[in-house]
């Protein structure tokens, strides 16, 4: 690739299947920028109440660590909270919180990060999706997320 070539990236998994070695691969080019079709819905579905389970090998993959494990849902007793005191991720706030997490490793490794990722919902209002960019170039950076940002919020 020559100095001053770019690329748009778009993935849009299905379900889990993209590892986050991709996504650093992408983002060491310096090159590309991404949109993430980032499918949050199936993540707090894998998420454990508590303890290991057999999805903990596909949610590292998914993050790349363990950093997932922060974003672990209460065990069932603890989730009949009267006083709301205990997370619930199984609202709207779960899936933001899923991510954040998800964006803080984004950021980690691409040039900028667009703040307000889209969600996306069903016919039935629940969140699935969260539509993620980033920018790969330090140059191209600002007015990429800047268009980015735009366009997450305008429709």
């Amino acid at each position: 690739m020559g100095s001053f070539d770019r690329a748009v990236v778009f993935l849009d998994p299905f379900a889990t299947e993209v590892d986050w070695h991709t996504v650093e691969a992408v983002a060491k080019t310096e090159k590309c920028d991404i949109w993430i079709l980032f499918p949050a819905s199936a993540i707090r579905r894998l998420l454990p109440r508590q303890g290991p389970t057999t999805h903990d090998a596909v949610l590292t993959r998914v993050f790349g660590d363990e950093s997932w494990r922060e974003l672990q849902r209460p065990a069932a007793q603890q989730s009949f909270d009267f006083f709301g005191d205990g997370p619930d991720i199984e609202t709207e706030a779960g899936v933001e919180a899923i991510g954040r997490s998800y964006m803080t490793k984004l950021e980690g490794v691409f040039a900028g990060v667009a703040a307000n990722p889209r969600i996306l919902r069903n016919s039935r209002n629940s969140p699935l999706y969260l539509f993620m960019f980033a920018a790969g170039n330090r140059a191209g950076a600002p007015i990429a997320l800047r268009i980015a940002n735009h366009l997450l919020t305008a429709f």
